[in-house]
């Protein structure tokens, strides 16, 4: 007569309030100890579920081994006819299982008739031993598990769990119910995604019929395949959506504002242009997706911009709720114009940050796997690429929305991760919400087409699919990250997705890898403006003091402390060390990059990421290095060989001026070179970058030729007929050749305001040279001088005005010695000059001078300075 209560589907238990209720009705009979208790707990099984629920099998186990169970004989798959005594001729409605053993004395569980009454009848038989607590069921996350085989009909069933203190509740379905997604395995779903397509123009709503219908549309994107004590998302506009899943006791439903005990869930809403604040309502909501009446507000406001769940991704950091006391976690996904958050009952890895996947293996690890794929020239090595390329990172924790790699062929291999909003799956012609991941790929050879090919992945294990679209034309080497430096850059529009966004590049042979950021904005960092980070003074912090180890531990925690000691985020240098006066020194060489010539140290190979090199005299006995594997957690391995003898004091960097010295060309790497290097307490400290940096305090030469003109450096290297030609442009140039004598060409990729290097390997000069650059680039930038000699050179204004004052003070000596003979005439005057002079220590005022600007041209200012430092 319409009275009735919906019927629950199984496979809508975990959006229900039935796993609390049985878990709340059954936590006092854990301890039962005789039979009317027993029958009392069997009796309170059958009577927990809500209206409407229905289920095959229903049970409840503890950690000491006692279990109750109440199968309905209604349903097929409970196979009442195969429990133990049971005989044709009965028609009991249902069974209950009791395992006791205070009661039993044994691990059996007894079998009794039950009735709809809720009375418990005979015992007709007793099952083999049982232990729940070493059941699947009794260990699994909350939600439906894996399907396992049913004897009772050679079909499948699933359980749904749900644990409390002391148990676990579990309900048996018939197979139909998709399984759960694992909380640690979010990553690895498409379930945040399609949140975010069901919940797009939610964002802006204005009216309490919009409340209604965004609750609704969020409670069905969310599917049945996913359960949490809350999920919530929230947009720029500061709109904001949160349900709560009262079967989950973390979600502590009882303390929503208005909640009616026994309801499934609580909606929450936040929206200012529907309630004219930002304090968040509160309604009912149901299992079967209805929502009912508003029935709350919070007291406070809230803005989910200010919260640091909004601008996170991934899994974050646990925390300890506020609400429970306990320790908890979220995980959060950036989507186009907000962020959706998902609270867990259980910690996961926490996620690598995109900020800092630069202080991880993952760059590293994509390169080892892709470097060679522009080699590949068939079908069935592009897909085998693909999915060597999507378990590349190695890492668990690593998840991001695009990452790639590049090839200078023109070639493109990338991985998007569907569970990213922001990867934009949905918008390739052929996705659905099962495919995880899609490959993209660019190869001429394999295709004869200048397109990107798009395949479908469905998950780390299920291999290459279909080939589903293809992109327009794609130019890889003229994308904005193929020619961008190290690290991290400035934003710009992705050409897949309609954002912006910044990419982590880091550079290899012939190519180039990229990770995509969207929805984050990370710090950059310019190696060529180090002196205006806090690198050098960290370093020269950090190791002040480490010069005078004389133990193995010792250099050793030296080594970890100069790994450690930039601690700015983004920081990326080939090489990074310290030298002192004494001759010790310490280096640390990230073998990501080229230039660092990792693999031309002795005992080294490529599994190794981080190099240390120490130089200690009084712990080695000699001015040999020695070498140690690292990691950047700052573990170090046995030392694996040594280098020649090294002098720091007589290296190039250690005498030449502050900042960047001339570029030079690196043995180990066919490229350039580049140190950054700064005084620091008894020594001095260096940074290595790949030689693009502007050397520091120069002078300008500008060379006009009839075609442009062009401000170049130019510095001899150690080979007589190679003259290396710095060229810095300050605005957009158009890609152009520059021709050389013998017809060779050097490609000008001037994008941006970067510095270039291009090289004149002919014995031509320099000016017939540069007369036959083919573009016009302005600049005006410092010559490639020796600086060491260039701090001390003066311009010509300064040298007249030195002749000027020379000449001035040889007039006032003059006048000062005839001054002087005629005091003497006067022996009863007293002479000025015959004062005693200052203390011992005691600067005469006349000299006071900021800190070693005096004694800087004479060497060392306070003995903390390096002789040519200044």
């Amino acid at each position: 007569d319409g009275t009735c209560n919906p019927a629950i589907g199984v496979c809508d238990v975990g959006r229900t309030f039935t796993p609390t209720a049985i878990a709340d009705t059954m936590m006092p009979y854990m301890n039962e100890t005789n039979l009317s208790g027993v029958k009392a707990g069997l009796m309170a099984l059958m009577n927990a579920p809500n209206e409407g629920f229905s289920s095959p099998i229903y049970y409840v186990g503890y950690d000491n081994e006692n279990f109750f169970s109440v199968k309905e004989c209604s349903w097929k798959i409970a196979a009442c006819e195969q429990a133990p005594g049971w005989t044709s001729d009965m028609t009991y409605e249902y069974l209950g299982y009791v395992g006791n053993q205070a009661l039993y004395g044994d691990l059996e569980r007894r079998v009794y008739a039950m009735y709809s009454n809720g009375t418990v009848g005979v015992e007709i038989g007793k099952t083999p031993a049982y232990q729940p607590t070493v059941r699947p069921w009794y260990n699994a996350e909350q939600g439906y598990g894996a399907p396992f085989a049913l004897a009772s009909t050679n079909g499948t069933g699933r359980a749904y769990s749900r644990s409390f203190p002391g148990g676990c509740v579990g309900i048996t379905g018939d197979g139909t119910c998709p399984e759960t997604v694992k909380l640690c395995q979010l990553g690895e779903s498409t379930v945040a995604t399609e949140i975010a397509i069901g919940m797009k123009g939610y964002g802006s709503i204005t009216t309490e019929a919009e409340v209604v219908e965004g609750l609704q549309a969020f409670l069905k994107s969310i599917g049945e395949e996913y359960g949490a004590p809350q999920i919530y998302m929230a947009y720029d506009t500061t709109t904001n959506f949160m349900v709560k899943l009262c079967s989950y006791s973390t979600a502590q439903c009882s303390t929503s504002p208005g909640y009616v005990a026994g309801d499934d869930m609580v909606g929450y809403v936040g929206s200012s242009a529907v309630y004219g604040d930002s304090r968040r309502r509160t309604y009912r909501m149901f299992a079967n997706g209805t929502v009912g009446a508003k029935i709350g507000m919070e007291p406070n406001p809230y803005n989910p911009l200010v919260r640091s769940w909004f601008s996170d991704d991934g899994y974050v950091e646990p925390f300890v709720r506020a609400s429970t006391g306990l320790l908890g976690q979220s995980f959060i996904r950036q989507m186009f114009g907000g962020a959706i958050g998902v609270s867990l009952v259980k910690t996961c890895p926490v996620s690598v940050g995109l900020c800092s996947v630069g202080d991880t293996d993952v760059p590293q690890n994509i390169i080892d796997v892709a470097d060679t794929y522009n080699t590949v020239t068939n079908l069935t090595e592009v897909k085998a690429s693909l999915m060597r390329l999507l378990h590349a990172p190695n890492n668990s924790a690593f998840s991001a929305a695009m990452y790639y790699a590049g090839f200078s062929n023109n070639d493109f291999y990338m991985i998007k991760d569907c569970s990213f909003p922001t990867a934009s799956c949905e918008s390739v012609s052929g996705w659905t919400p099962d495919t995880v991941y899609l490959g993209y790929v660019r190869n001429t050879a394999v295709y004869g087409d200048d397109v990107r090919h798009i395949y479908a992945i469905k998950s780390l294990e299920s291999g290459v699919g279909a080939e589903i679209a293809t992109t327009g034309p794609y130019n890889t080497t003229g994308r904005p990250w193929y020619s961008q430096q190290r690290g991290y850059g400035e934003e710009f529009a992705f050409a897949s997705v309609n954002t912006t966004g910044q990419v982590y590049v880091d550079i290899f042979d012939g190519g180039v890898m990229g990770i995509d950021v969207v929805g984050l904005k990370c710090p950059i960092f310019n190696l060529c403006e180090v002196a205006k980070t806090a690198v050098p003074s960290q370093i020269a912090s950090v190791m002040e003091g480490y010069e005078d180890e004389t133990t193995l531990g010792g250099v050793q925690m030296a080594l970890r402390s100069l790994l450690f000691a930039p601690n700015v985020t983004g920081f990326t240098s080939a090489m990074w060390y310290v030298g002192y006066d004494n001759k010790n020194t310490y280096l640390i060489k990230d073998c990501s990059w080229k230039i660092a010539g990792c693999e031309s140290a002795p005992g080294y190979n490529s599994s190794m990421r981080i190099l240390g090199f120490a130089g200690n005299v009084a712990v080695y006995g000699n001015s040999s290095r020695r070498i140690y594997p690292m990691d950047w957690e700052g573990n170090i391995g046995a030392e694996i060989g040594m280098t020649s003898a090294y002098d720091p004091t007589a290296r190039p960097w250690y005498t030449q001026p502050e900042g960047y010295g001339k570029p030079f060309k690196q043995a180990s790497f066919n490229g350039f070179a580049q140190t950054y290097a700064a005084p620091m307490k008894n020594g001095v400290l260096g940074v290595t970058g790949d030689g693009t940096c502007p050397v520091n305090n120069g002078t300008t030469s500008t060379m006009t030729s009839s075609i442009s003109s062009v401000t170049y450096t130019s510095t001899t290297s150690t080979s007589t007929t190679e003259t290396v030609i710095v060229v810095t442009p300050t605005s957009t140039v158009s890609t152009s050749g520059v021709n050389f004598t013998n017809g060779s060409v050097a490609t000008l990729n001037a994008s941006s305001s970067s510095t270039l290097f291009v090289t004149n390997s002919q014995s031509t000069s320099t000016s017939s040279w540069m007369s036959s650059v083919a573009t016009k680039v302005t600049n005006s930038i410092p010559t490639n001088k020796d600086k060491a000699s260039a701090s001390k050179k003066l311009s010509g204004g300064a040298v007249a005005g030195i002749v000027i004052a020379v000449i001035i003070l040889l007039v006032i000596l003059v006048l000062a010695a005839l001054f002087l003979m005629r005091q003497q005439k006067a022996s009863k005057r007293e002479n000025p000059y015959t004062k005693d002079r200052p203390a011992a220590g005691v600067v005469n005022p006349v000299y006071q001078t900021p800190e070693g600007s005096l004694d800087v041209v004479r060497g060392r200012a306070n003995s903390q300075l390096p002789d040519s430092a200044i």
